[in-house]
């Protein structure tokens, strides 16, 4: 067995049993925008791509499930198997033009795995977040016939999505493929009215929960061309159709008291509704990136990415939501990736940028999102696995017109760990 293995199957098997106690727990994340669609929609990134600005529609590496485009998988040689496994620190500081406050929390944030199926088919499986909602927010007014009263505006959960993917090569430089994904969670909002100082009226609350469950797909193709020698130029395109996926409301208002010890007690229930099934509408998706590179020693590449947030439907109602766009610059070098005497010149350093418009549009601004990347790949000695991480500082909205700018900084540590597993070992 090679020295490197037992340390390996420690991480999967780490990294397997955080993944499922975090997927036990509510999602901790610290944005009152997810009140707002479906949450805040995750770019199903790894470690490496955020190092490089999100980049990845072109890109192509053996080492790396880059779900991105599902065309990628093809990179995946005939007797090997690619696990990665991911952890994310964030830090967000909300601001406004009166207030700020921080917060923090850690989350897993990616479990995918690549390997073989033929020399020319190969496949992946994994599980990412797709939206995240975590908010609490409290407001207070004061009435010269009830005194102050207090509004507090909750929310949690959100929706992962769980894909198999297929990936051909169809001809020598061009590569199809498509991720099969079941998305599958729950969001959770409270509104509380509260009223502190006076007994002639009760407190109120309502409780909304919806259960996501459905199908989603994506499809991706990728072209690469060699000019002169190790010289690659790669473009990529990604696409996914409108979907249906189905959902369940239920609904609870009541009004309560609050006992000793914050016990509530309930008084009275207004309204309840119970499993109002119906379906929310998810909009149609593209992108295109190109990639130029140098084997062992540069990539460079730019991305663009647009979804149509404006056909967007929930229980046939539209939300207000806008279309968004992404787009991602990055870079990657090595120093020296073959010389081994010098471990700091195998090490991979990446740099990005991304700009996006959300699509949030609040008081007639659609709000924003840039940031800036680095990152670094330190291969482990004697095999192709990588420990990689990347930081990530960026600023999200607003503080102009009553709104709220975040200010982030999110720091990603993973591991893609390399294993020759299907070859049969000969013996003399």
């Amino acid at each position: 067995m090679k020295k490197n293995k037992p340390i390996k199957i420690a991480l999967i098997s780490f990294l397997l049993v955080l993944f499922s106690l975090n997927l036990s727990a509510q999602i901790n994340f610290d944005s009152p925008y997810s009140r707002f669609g479906i949450g805040d929609i995750q770019n199903n990134s790894n470690t490496y791509n955020a190092s490089i600005g999100g980049l990845g529609i072109a890109i192509k590496n053996p080492n790396f499930v880059n779900s991105l485009n599902p065309a990628s998988y093809t990179a995946f040689d005939s007797v090997s198997f690619v696990f990665q496994g991911g952890i994310s620190f964030n830090l967000v500081q909300l601001k406004t033009t009166t207030l700020s406050v921080k917060s923090n929390h850690i989350t897993l944030n990616h479990l995918l795995f690549g390997f073989p199926i033929t020399r020319w088919w190969k496949g992946s499986f994994g599980l990412v977040p797709f939206s995240n909602v975590g908010y609490k927010i409290n407001t207070f007014k004061t009435y010269d016939e009830i005194g102050e009263i207090e509004y507090l505006y909750k929310g949690t959960g959100g929706i992962n999505k769980c894909f198999i993917g297929n990936a051909f090569k169809i001809y020598k430089n061009l590569s199809v493929g498509f991720n099969t994904s079941y998305l599958f969670g729950t969001i959770n909002k409270y509104n509380d009215v509260f009223f502190p100082d006076t007994s002639n009226f009760f407190n109120t609350r309502i409780e909304k929960s919806i259960i996501y469950k459905g199908f989603y797909f994506n499809f991706g193709l990728q072209y690469e061309k060699t000019i002169k020698k190790d010289f690659l130029l790669s473009t990529g395109i990604i696409y996914s159709n409108s979907t249906n996926i189905n959902a369940s409301k239920s609904e609870l208002a009541e009004t309560f008291l609050y006992g000793g010890n914050d016990v509530v007690l309930v008084k009275d229930t207004i309204n309840y509704v119970s499993n109002c099934d119906g379906n929310v509408k998810l909009p149609t998706s593209y992108g295109i990136g190109f990639a130029f590179s140098k084997k062992d020693k540069w990539m460079v590449g730019i991305d663009y990415k647009f979804q149509n947030w404006g056909k967007y439907k929930s229980y046939n109602s539209s939300d207000s939501l806008e279309n968004s766009m992404q787009l991602s610059v990055g870079m990657e070098f090595f120093p020296d990736k073959r010389d081994y005497s010098k471990y700091w010149r195998t090490v991979g350093y990446r740099f990005g940028f991304k700009y996006s418009n959300t699509y949030l549009e609040l008081n007639n601004n659609q709000l924003n999102d840039i940031a800036l990347s680095v990152g670094l790949g330190f291969p482990i000695k004697r095999s192709k696995s990588t420990i990689n991480v990347a930081a990530e500082i960026g600023k999200r909205g607003t503080t102009a017109d009553n709104l709220i700018r975040e200010n982030y900084f999110k720091i990603s540590l993973s591991f893609a760990i390399y294993e020759n597993w299907f070859y049969k070992r000969k013996f003399d």
